[in-house]
């Protein structure tokens, strides 16, 4: 194979490098405008979950206090916790697992849009807001353990990605 024959091959090989990256670049685009209109709904659900596991750890917190002091048929309170206490768990779980979701989505958003050569959406004090808000949660049992590790350390991934970084798997 002469010389000309190896540039020319060498030249198609860019040409292709070249047209997979455009695919990439209009792949990322694609995926974050799909993103941006999805982000939304998932972060208000999240919303929603959080105030309404709030909202029942309060109530029976309050129903158990009530029954300890004799101001409620125990009858009565012991149905209604059990409501909660069957309900509770589940939305927990629903939480974590939405929640969990929502910042893996964000990381991939950060490393594809950097990647791209744009800015993300995210910066480093929001992410920051997100671990404080997130520790806060777990002090308030809104979140499981095992979320509350994942959720750890996909903020901490972020961060990372946004600082540079390379990413880690």
């Amino acid at each position: 194979m002469s010389l000309v024959d190896s540039a020319k091959e060498v030249a198609g090989l860019f040409e292709k490098a070249e047209e997979r990256w455009s695919a990439y670049v209009e792949g990322v685009r694609a995926a974050l405008r799909e993103w941006e209109r999805f982000r939304p709904l998932l972060a208000e659900r999240i919303s929603v979950l959080k105030t309404r596991i709030r909202m029942n750890l309060e109530e029976e917190q309050e129903l158990n206090l009530k029954v300890e002091l004799g101001l409620v048929d125990e009858e009565k309170a012991k149905r209604k916790l059990e409501l909660l206490r069957s309900e509770t768990p589940a939305l927990i779980e629903e939480l974590s697992d939405l929640w969990v979701r929502l910042e893996e989505l964000t990381l991939r958003s950060i490393i594809h849009t950097r990647r791209i050569g744009s800015l993300p959406d995210v910066t480093e004090e929001e992410v920051r807001a997100k671990m404080k808000e997130l520790e806060e949660c777990a002090q308030s049992s809104l979140v499981s353990e095992e979320a509350l590790e994942r959720l750890r350390g996909l903020l901490e991934r972020q961060l990372a990605a946004l600082r540079g970084l390379p990413p880690q798997s």
